[in-house]
């Protein structure tokens, strides 16, 4: 069997699902990052998946290990990781080396200086370079890379993808429910949100509900029609979706957002900000949800004002549009691009 080495950061239950499905037709190895205290998923790795903490090994014993497995691909989270660069450049194995980044293109000058010294560094050390999205690709040719890859981030669709004809069968009840899911953070702009919420709500709009799952240093606004529920592993999330009418993601910072493919899987109109990189795949705007503008509280409450002035039907129509949209990045496709650059 082939064999696959990942340098990751953060392991999530979407990575995982991947790492597993690949398991079946690769020897899988992965380095990573001790877990996330604002996202604590419990993580079941098989044994057919052998993983390492990152914290583990020196840059040296990491060569070691790289040298021992010989992988037939190696595949690196970002250049910004030090142990992990060194370790790719000391190996020496361009051709079967992948970068992987989510950063989009913005023009920044730190940007511009990265395209100029990229062709004596990291596409020295990377033949490929594999992206979720067109925003991303666009930075990678700017960087000097030919051959790009998108849809590297894919959600567990087998657990979210079922959710949406169950939702569309439920009978509608008076209450509806806007769903969040992520963050208690500042760049998730989850502050505005509760404001724009709540004020829209003392306004008239109380027949909608604002469900939150998630955790971290934002405390949470204390409102009658704000419930919150701390981080929700993802099978508990699963009754929270299918009792919701909408879902929303207002970043001010989102380079992509695999949530929004998880919750157009599940059927849901979405309401996300301009920030939000999954929107290019994942929202039609007027078709399956909303965008307003990053920062931008007055246009926060337009996409919401709209969102509530909804019929049910209108709600169904866009909810079966976002579960159409998200099957455009799959984990066959996920697993096809590893395919060919293993072949």
């Amino acid at each position: 069997m082939k064999r696959v080495l990942f340098l990751y950061t953060e392991l999530a239950d979407y990575t995982v699902f991947a790492l597993e499905s690949l398991s079946k037709d690769a020897q899988v190895f992965v380095v990573h990052y001790n877990v996330n205290s604002d996202a604590p998923f419990q993580l079941n790795v098989s044994e057919h998946i052998t993983s390492k903490a990152r914290n583990t090994f020196t840059a040296s014993s990491l060569l070691k290990w790289i040298q021992d497995i010989n992988p037939d691909l190696l595949i690196c989270s970002g250049w910004t990781d030090r142990k992990y660069i060194t370790a790719v450049r000391r190996w020496n194995n361009p051709q079967r080396c992948v970068l992987t980044m989510d950063t989009v293109w913005n023009g920044h000058p730190r940007q511009w200086l990265a395209c100029v010294i990229s062709r004596f560094t990291i596409c020295r050390w990377f033949s490929k370079l594999w992206v979720p999205g067109e925003l991303q690709k666009k930075y990678a040719q700017k960087l000097g890379f030919t051959t790009i890859a998108t849809g590297f981030y894919c959600c567990r669709h087998t657990l979210f993808l079922p959710l949406a004809q169950k939702r569309f069968i439920n009978s509608k009840k008076n209450k509806k429910i806007l769903l969040y899911v992520g963050r208690y953070d500042a760049q998730k702009g989850i502050s505005r949100l509760w404001n724009a919420f709540t004020d829209l709500h003392h306004q008239g709009a109380q027949n909608w509900e604002l469900w939150c799952a998630g955790t971290g240093p934002v405390y949470p606004l204390q409102h009658p029609a704000v419930k919150h529920f701390g981080f929700v592993q993802p099978e508990r999330l699963l009754n929270f979706i299918l009792e919701a009418d909408a879902f929303i993601l207002p970043s001010t910072f989102e380079p992509w957002g695999v949530v929004v493919h998880e919750m157009a899987c599940s059927g849901l109109p979405l309401i996300l900000s301009s920030a939000v990189g999954a929107a290019e795949r994942f929202l039609i705007s007027e078709k399956n949800g909303f965008i307003f503008e990053s920062n931008a509280a007055h246009s926060l409450k337009q996409a919401l004002t709209k969102l509530f002035k909804l019929e049910p039907n209108m709600l169904y129509h866009m909810g079966q549009k976002s579960h159409e949209l998200a099957q455009q990045i799959t984990i066959n496709q996920w697993m096809n691009t590893l395919k060919l650059w293993m072949a």
